[in-house]
């Protein structure tokens, strides 16, 4: 539910960070990039060693994600945010 909300309201937390619209457009291959290979790896994991190992890996993902959101003002920090959080979904 979060993840929609930052993606729902990513044109104005750009402004409030002061980044572009493009550096958030950038910032969504990031995460299409992240996505892709996370959800091979996650595949493997939960095959591997089943889904209730896999939640905490998963959880720390996205508390590191949005811990890199919140740091904020950099668009390092955005691309981490959603590299981060691509990975993890």
């Amino acid at each position: 539910m979060m993840v929609s909300g930052l993606f729902f309201h990513q044109a104005i937390l750009a402004e409030y960070y002061g980044l572009t619209l493009k550096t958030v457009a950038n910032a969504f291959a990031v995460y299409a990039c992240a996505n892709i290979s996370g959800s091979f790896l996650s595949g493997l994991s939960i095959d591997r060693f089943g889904g209730a190992r896999h939640v905490p890996v998963t959880l720390v993902l996205m508390i590191g994600s949005f811990m890199a959101f919140l740091m904020g003002g950099h668009p390092t920090w955005f691309f981490a945010y959603m590299g981060m959080m691509g990975f993890a979904v």
